[in-house]
């Protein structure tokens, strides 16, 4: 396999990187401040900035506000007078009942110092406290066991499960008094027992709950997360040894605060939840809007009742029922249930019905709606003859900050169909009659504000500021005003010229140089020029800026550390003599020298790629071209500048010099013990230098070569960095340097796969001539 193509890089100049820091957001406090800084700058008559475009070009939907002043997301929401209702046919409905599991767990679990109902059953795990005295003076700490029986010396074993503690501490006085005269007894439960019980079916968490005995049905419900909105809140059962004991409906606890079916649970037990049955939604005019589960026989009014009753805005002669028919179609039907008689009310309910009650507000003719920038946004009673002039009291509902030029009236039409129509403010308030537009009903007039329907303006700077970037153009704002709005300038800013490129329509950008000296100089105000959308200023760096450029040197020098560069190119010898020169111990052919620069310049002319795209490209013996194995480049490990440090130390400078640049890593390093070995030979490590030796001595001290060392290619590394390479073997040795014995490179040869192919084509071709005789 012939030799790949070994790559040298040596770069050895300086680049630079240009960087950018984000503008920081502007609070309503800088704002204010900013303003009042601008109206101070204010000196004489300024040039008004240009007009704003004509209505036609700049008006945008902007963003509107219901009639309690909150901003609404868009015009489609203008409020008119069936908004309200608009609103909460938006707003989903939920499942009625389940808020109450999104508290605390504390809420349903029993407290453990509360007292024990008398009812309380005695079971395995319960603790007794037994306290007898008279005649006979006892204590007893007993606990249940797994047979429900306790033991009392004397007395022996009693059963107690299924017991309440009235009927236990009879049965021990009844038991004591075949022993003991005189005495009297008490029964106190100390620690209650735990019960293992499960939740099932429609729960969050479903899964087995370890509970107090005196926990409930409430208790384990509530630990397993309530039901999902798939599950019921009406039908929940629990089962104890495979046959249901009781069916509960939360709703009876949630409206009106039944408890008595909160049960006490046993182990073992299992509560149910299983789907949600039949479900309707009422919503509008009513105190509780929310999907109510049904149990089958409600009638409309009872639905009203879950509800918790009307408001007294509902409008119960047109109460509007959305239901599901046949074939998958929905079927809108107005019910009247103004008339107590009337058969309707008891209009049973079907799943999936729908119950809007209407607000009597919707009916209202003589109404009309002002929001947006007024002071006292809402409804008003139109009066005949009524003019926009007279809803806006002659302007003094206006907001300050309205915009005049135009507003909006959203009209319904009595066929249903939607209006827009506008006017003028800024004509209304002069006196023009034709923008005193008269009033209808149901009518809806809007009022915008300035910054609902002008668009921000925005200017930028960039260079040698501290925080460039894209600011909010303000009036009458200067170049001066950015400059401090972007933090003011860096030290190392350019003050003779700044460029201003402004937007010129259709052609280039237009470019000014600006004297940044005269702009912040204030009796100078004329050169600051005023801005205009979309400028950019860029703010450049003083030529050849440099604050302090610091190179290293560190190891056998006098005085290592740190040091400045005194002028531009000084060189690398009159940086050693400035650390005091080398020491005695200082390995001269050694000294190296590193630049991170160069590990950036060969990341940004993409070397690497360049590198592997010049790689012979290799054929196997079928033909099938393999691309070799990519040549690593290390850009951090060919930082180092090679070069020869013994002409320089021999000529005093004045040979081999280099010029420092900043970041420059100087290593002197102390004298080498001795020459490295290493790659394909029998012993890899340092053998001590003996002077005047070759090549060949030191490998053969190392044990010699491997059978599999490529002899050819052995390498010679000088401690400068230099590589020697091919027929090295007679080369003299010096201090520091390394051999390097590569392993060989062996193509690796597929017998029996050339030779099945070998076959293949040879038994294709005697088919082909065979064919051919047989043809003849």
């Amino acid at each position: 396999m012939k030799n790949r193509i070994g790559f040298a890089i040596l770069l050895v100049f300086l680049v630079g990187f240009p960087f950018e820091l984000s503008a920081q957001p502007i609070t309503d406090e800088e704002k204010k401040l900013i303003r009042e800084y601008l109206e101070k700058k204010k000196q004489g008559e300024l040039t008004s900035p240009p007009r704003p475009l004509p209505l036609s070009k700049m008006y945008y939907t902007p963003s509107l506000y219901d009639s309690t002043g909150a901003p609404m997301a868009s015009a489609e929401k203008i409020p008119t007078s069936d908004s309200s209702q608009k609103q909460e046919n938006a707003v989903e409905l939920k499942p009625f009942g389940f808020e109450i599991f999104q508290s605390s767990e504390a809420s349903f679990v029993p407290i453990p110092e509360t007292p024990v109902p008398e009812t309380y059953l005695l079971g395995p795990g319960d603790q007794l406290l037994v306290n007898l005295w008279g005649r006979a003076d006892e204590e007893f700490n007993l606990t249940v066991d797994r047979e429900g029986k306790i033991f009392i010396p004397k007395v022996g074993e009693i059963v107690v499960w299924g017991m309440t503690v009235p009927q236990f501490e009879a049965k021990l006085k009844a038991r004591l008094a075949k022993i003991y005269s005189k005495f009297h007894v008490s029964v106190m439960l100390g620690k209650l027992r735990s019960v293992k019980i499960f939740v099932l079916g429609e729960v969050k968490r479903p899964g087995g709950y370890t509970l107090s005995s005196l926990s409930t049905f409430f208790s384990a419900l509530y630990a397993a997360g309530g039901p999902t909105e798939r599950g019921s809140m009406r039908k929940i059962k629990i089962l104890r040894q495979n046959r249901e004991v009781t069916e509960l409906d939360l709703y009876d606890f949630l409206l009106k605060g039944y408890i008595a079916s909160d049960q006490k649970l046993e182990t073992g037990d299992v509560v149910y939840v299983p789907v949600s049955g039949p479900q309707a939604k009422i919503k509008g005019e009513v105190r509780r809007p929310a999907v109510y589960e049904l149990k089958g026989s409600e009638k409309i009014w009872d639905l009203i009742d879950l509800a918790g009753g009307l408001l007294p805005t509902a409008y119960l002669k047109q109460v509007v029922l959305d239901r599901l028919q046949q074939k998958d179609q929905r079927e809108l039907v107005n019910l009247d249930l103004s008339d107590s008689t009337r058969e309707v009310k008891n209009l049973p309910l079907r799943d999936g019905d729908e119950i809007s009650v209407l607000s009597k507000y919707q009916f209202r003719p003589n109404v009309v709606w002002v929001t947006g920038k007024v002071k006292h946004p809402g409804g008003f009673e139109r009066r005949e003859g009524m003019r926009v002039k007279e809803l806006l009291n002659d302007g003094e509902q206006l907001e300050p900050d309205a915009y005049l030029p135009r507003a909006d009236i959203f009209r319904t039409n009595p066929d249903g169909k939607r209006e827009l129509v506008s006017f003028s403010v800024e004509k209304l308030l002069t006196g023009d009659s034709s923008a005193n537009l008269l009033l209808k009903d149901r009518d809806s007039v809007v009022l915008y504000g300035l910054n609902e329907v002008e668009r921000k303006k925005f200017v930028s700077i960039e260079g040698e500021v501290k925080h460039p970037g894209r600011y909010e153009l303000f009036e009458n704002m200067r170049l001066s005003d950015l400059i401090f709005r972007a933090g003011n300038l860096n030290k190392n800013a350019y003050l003779l010229k700044a460029e201003l490129a402004r937007v010129n329509p259709g052609k280039p950008s237009d470019v000014f140089y600006v004297p940044l000296d005269s702009v912040l100089t204030a009796s100078q105000s004329e050169a600051d020029p005023l801005l205009t959308e979309d400028d950019k200023v860029f703010i450049r760096e003083f030529p050849d800026w440099r604050e302090h450029r610091v190179v290293q040197i560190t190891g056998e020098v006098f005085f290592p550390g740190k040091y400045a560069l005194r002028y531009e190119n000084e060189t690398l010898y009159e940086l050693i003599q400035r650390a005091g020169g080398l020491t005695p111990r200082a390995f001269i052919p050694g000294i190296s020298l590193t630049r991170q620069t160069i590990a950036q310049i060969i990341q940004r002319q993409n070397l690497p790629a360049l590198i592997a795209n010049t790689q012979l490209l290799e054929r196997d013996t079928l033909g099938n071209v393999e691309a070799p194995p990519r040549v690593p480049v290390d850009a951090d490990k060919i930082s180092r500048i090679i070069f020869e440090p013994a002409p320089l130390f021999k000529s005093n400078g004045k040979k081999g010099n280099l010029a420092l640049r900043e970041g420059d890593e100087i290593f002197v390093p102390d004298f080498p013990s001795g020459v490295q070995v290493l790659g394909a030979i029998a012993s890899v490590g340092t053998i001590g230098y003996e002077q005047g030796k070759s090549v060949k001595h030191y490998i053969k001290k190392a044990g010699g070569f491997t059978p599999n060392a490529d002899k050819k290619q052995t390498r010679l590394v000088k401690a400068s960095g230099r590589v020697i390479a091919g027929g090295v073997g007679g080369k003299k040795v010096e201090p520091g340097d390394a051999i390097i014995v590569p392993l060989k490179i062996e193509q690796k040869k597929h017998f029996s796969r050339d030779l099945a192919t070998t076959i293949s084509i040879l038994s294709g071709v005697a088919t082909t001539f065979f064919i051919i005789a047989k043809a003849k």
